[in-house]
């Protein structure tokens, strides 16, 4: 099994930026992915979670790839998978690396009004 590095590859011929959505650059937690010349774009590879390929299942157009999961490097990180998630304060779903109960929104809601979302 090989340990190669794991991060999308966006077709630019196909993407069309979801009509301005951009589904795939908004979904991402880890900026992986940015928004130029109208189509996105894979910038910061090396924040790819090891084996995530929640991005590519947005697409439209099928514009974005990856290695298969047998070339997945294996993560020596706590890093672990996205998961899906109800946000306790306004029920939006959203997608987390992480044991979160609020969305970022509801969080700084909060942290604004001097209160704990813990």
């Amino acid at each position: 099994m090989s340990n190669g590095p794991w991060f999308p590859t966006i077709y630019s011929d196909k993407c069309d930026g979801c009509k301005g959505a951009y589904k795939c650059v908004a979904y991402c937690p880890n900026a992986v992915l940015e928004i130029r010349d109208d189509k996105a774009l894979v910038v910061n590879p090396l924040s790819c979670i090891s084996g995530c390929s929640a991005c590519a299942s947005l697409c439209p157009k099928d514009a974005i790839m990856f290695p298969s999961k047998e070339t997945a490097p294996h993560s020596t990180t706590k890093k672990s998978l996205l998961h899906r998630v109800v946000c306790r304060g306004c029920g939006k779903r959203f997608s987390a690396d992480r044991d979160i109960e609020y969305c970022f929104d509801c969080e700084n809601k909060a942290k604004a009004k001097g209160r704990s979302t813990k």
